[in-house]
């Protein structure tokens, strides 16, 4: 009998191979406990992890991604990279970081303003009970279809680069950078937003700022001094944002730290930048982070998955798909490849059908 079994396996493992079913890779890290945004140049994947720090893979095969880095950090919320160099914060430090083929060098480190000298936990709620963070009260960086020399950051991004610049949040300001020579920055200004602020989307012109109040609207004509020009207020709730062209995509999530209890997505019309106007409400269940491509836009759902929308009509979204058995937190968009990082893991799947997304590998 058991050598009955051994050849049933090893028939089944062959017909599998055979007709082409491939079992998705799986790979351990060194421990992905509260993640909460993402940032993607060429083929490595930053994870920023505030409980333990930085965690870097390398994506150039997203069925078989591998370890690269772990860089620990107390209290790190946002990354961004420019070639070889790694840009992420620590409480109130911003630190440059060279990565090295298996190891890294910290070149440089800036401390905050005196007056600034606070956490960037505060405001930040945890939810001991479930193990996820109750807003997205630590901000986000990053852009789905990033700018010619940019790095790709998720919704939840709190960093992002555009060509020879380096913006981040910190607390109520936004700190621009100039990174020419990206392991020497020269802070170019501080620009004061809101108390607010969560979470930063770049486009080619603009930065587009997520807080729990309102989405702000920033004009980088001088992209060393960015000027606000625009605002959409609405009920305080998270708040993450993502562009295509002339709409950006807004998520509201009630029921945790930010205050309400309504969960929303919003389409507003940007084609004025400094006169952004709200063109729809779109009741959704729990949402977190959402990327969009052309006319199609992944929300999460957060313990309930995450689900694909028709935005060709954006007063009119349409679910097209669901899928509840993923939970999902945030997102980047890359191609064909979708990284999905979830509260304790990261799925890559294979999107060349964004209906049908096909599970490449996950770490756990």
């Amino acid at each position: 009998m058991p050598r009955f079994k051994a050849f049933v396996i090893a028939v089944t493992v062959l017909v599998l191979f055979a007709v082409g079913i491939r079992i998705p890779q799986t790979i351990s890290s060194s421990g992905l406990d509260y993640p909460i945004n993402m940032s993607l140049q060429d083929t490595l994947l930053a994870v920023s992890d505030p409980s333990n720090g930085v965690h870097i893979f390398d994506v150039g095969n997203p069925a078989d991604p591998v370890y690269h880095l772990h860089i620990p950090l107390a209290g790190n919320t946002g990354t961004a990279l420019k070639d070889n160099v790694l840009y992420a914060n620590e409480y109130g430090l911003l630190h440059v970081f060279r990565l090295n083929e298996n190891s890294y060098e910290m070149v440089k480190t800036f401390e905050a303003e005196a007056e600034e000298a606070v956490p960037f936990f505060e405001g930040a709620v945890m939810n001991s009970h479930s193990g996820m963070w109750g807003c997205s009260c630590y901000g986000s960086s990053g852009s789905v279809q990033a700018p010619e020399g940019s790095s790709t950051g998720s919704s939840y991004a709190k960093f992002a680069v555009v060509g020879s610049h380096l913006y981040y949040l910190h607390h109520y300001k936004i700190v621009t950078m100039d990174i020419t020579t990206p392991e020497d920055p020269v802070e170019t200004s501080r620009v004061p937003v809101g108390g607010d602020i969560e979470t930063l989307f770049p486009s080619e012109d603009y930065l587009f700022v997520g807080g729990r109040r309102g989405m702000y609207i920033l004009d980088r004509s001088d992209p060393a001094k960015p000027v606000q020009i625009g605002r959409v207020e609405h009920f305080e709730a998270c708040d993450p944002v993502v562009v295509r062209d002339a709409l950006a995509f807004v998520t509201l999530r009630g029921g945790n730290a930010c205050g309400q209890t309504q969960d929303l997505l919003l389409s507003v019309d940007i084609r004025i930048p400094s006169k952004p106007v709200v063109l729809a409400e779109k009741p959704l269940k729990s949402p977190y982070g959402l990327t969009v491509n052309e006319n199609l836009l992944y929300v999460s759902s957060g313990r309930h998955g995450f689900g694909l929308l028709d935005v060709a009509d954006p007063v009119d979204p349409v679910y097209i798909e669901t899928w509840p058995e993923w939970p999902t937190k945030d997102f980047i968009w890359h191609g064909n490849t979708l990284f999905v990082l979830g509260f304790g893991d990261l799925r890559i799947f294979d999107v060349s059908a964004p209906e049908n997304p096909l599970l490449l590998s996950s770490v756990d």
